[in-house]
């Protein structure tokens, strides 16, 4: 019989709503809390960057909430938002929160995500921005109305989406980046070589291997100066340095941590921390036995349904191979599995697409296929993300063979699985 009544989930956003909709689903009929911090009904992440930057000034738009508002009273999954959790009471198996109330719980999941990293340089400066939540988005949707130029720290997915956005919306928009490319440690070179000339055709700046090392503030902005000499004048600025997991309940709570890992919470491979009765998914967690810890809207809904299952005492299902997306003005760049770009012995495979300037690439190592990334070529992603998630690898060699289409080679791979299986 299942003994579970009270499940306190902490975090509204893709990990958090994902498990709560599971357990409904899996058929959870106990109390069912969620405590947010941000105030109003939880929104869709990737259109902060995007749409809520471009549109943000509309009267007409908003970010699309992850669920319509009646979904929360027609599951009976009571949402509170603009509260903190502040602690666990884990010997009374309570959170205190910081209305002064407390929410009692017989398993608590912790869904808290991930917060930028801010710059002390940077911080204080009255027209300096980070990008977490709708709020902060509406806020450089406005500043953008306002200013004509914005620099940007940090050259990844977000930096690179921000640097889109403002652009559009007419602002001449300078990149300044640590690395010698975007997406160094995440994607190919071919992908970021297209991304850079995309982006410098429509009158974006890079500053790569180079960094701010201070800021001083002048009547119409800012000037940033280098590290390698010089400065960028600008009238707002955007960090986008990455994230740091948002562990800060589980310190408050003595819940292990991984020191190696910006300090997310150890769990074991079914999301357990070192207290059985909570558990913790989604970009504050790091999995024992997992390659990294994935920062991504799948990955994240993923935890939240694999979570609900063992809470259900269900058999765990196999896991999906993980993929990324990222949409920049028109084209859209798509990931599945995750580039070995740090590997000594990796492949980078290219493929020209069918239409366009589409094209893919795919990573291999040792002959094994690890990874494919799509620019423009949807048809190619959505094959190369069936061979990986069936654990099938075609050969570089075939890969680069534009005389023989792709579903002919999966299908010949997947065929032969079969019989060798059936064996």
């Amino acid at each position: 019989m299942f003994l579970e009544k009270d499940i306190v989930i902490v975090g509204a956003g893709h990990a958090g709503i994902s498990c709560a909709e599971a357990l409904r689903i899996k058929g959870f009929k106990g109390t069912l809390t969620v405590v947010e911090r941000q105030i109003g009904f939880p929104t869709e992440k990737p259109p902060l960057s995007k749409g809520a930057i471009v549109n943000g000034t509309n009267q007409n738009y908003s970010v699309p909430l992850l669920k319509p508002e009646n979904w929360y009273v027609d599951n009976n999954i009571d949402l509170k938002t603009g509260i903190t959790a502040t602690s666990i009471d884990r010997i009374n198996r309570k959170i205190n929160l910081s209305n002064k109330n407390t929410i009692s719980y017989t398993t608590l999941v912790i869904a808290t995500g991930a917060i930028p990293i801010e710059l002390g340089i940077t911080r204080k400066h009255p027209q300096s921005f980070t990008l977490r939540n709708s709020k902060d988005a509406k806020e450089i949707s406005r500043a953008a109305s306002t200013f004509k130029s914005a620099l940007i720290i940090g050259c990844g997915y977000i930096g690179l989406e921000v640097a889109a956005s403002l652009t559009e919306r007419g602002l001449k928009v300078t990149v300044v980046e640590t690395e010698h490319r975007p997406l160094a440690k995440i994607s190919s070179s071919a992908i970021a070589e297209k991304l850079v000339q995309i982006h410098e055709r429509k009158g974006v700046r890079f500053r790569f291997s180079n960094s701010v090392v201070n800021v001083d503030h002048l009547n119409n902005g800012f000037r940033a100066l280098l590290r390698t000499g010089g400065h960028e004048i600008a009238e707002m600025i955007i960090t986008g340095v990455g994230v740091s997991p948002d562990s800060i309940l589980a310190s408050a709570s003595s819940l292990a941590r991984n020191d190696n890992d910006k300090n997310s919470i150890c769990v074991n491979e079914n999301f357990v921390t070192s207290d059985h009765h909570i558990l913790a998914i989604g970009d504050v967690a790091k999995r024992v036995g997992a390659e990294k810890r994935i920062e991504s809207v799948d990955n994240a809904q993923e935890d939240g349904k694999q979570a609900a299952a063992y809470i259900m005492k269900e058999v765990r299902q196999p896991r999906g191979v993980p993929w990324f997306w990222s949409d920049q003005y028109d084209k859209t760049l798509q990931t599945a599995g995750l580039v070995p770009t740090s590997d000594a012995n990796v492949k980078m495979v290219f493929r020209p697409g069918k239409r366009g300037d589409g094209f893919s690439v795919w990573g291999f190592v040792d002959e094994k296929l690890r990874s494919v990334e799509a620019f423009s070529d949807p048809s190619s992603f959505a094959i190369g993300k069936r061979f990986l998630s069936d654990e099938l690898s075609p050969t570089s060699s075939e890969i680069v063979d534009t005389s023989v289409d792709l579903k002919l080679i999966y299908k010949r791979f997947h065929a032969k699985a079969k019989e060798i299986s059936r064996a």
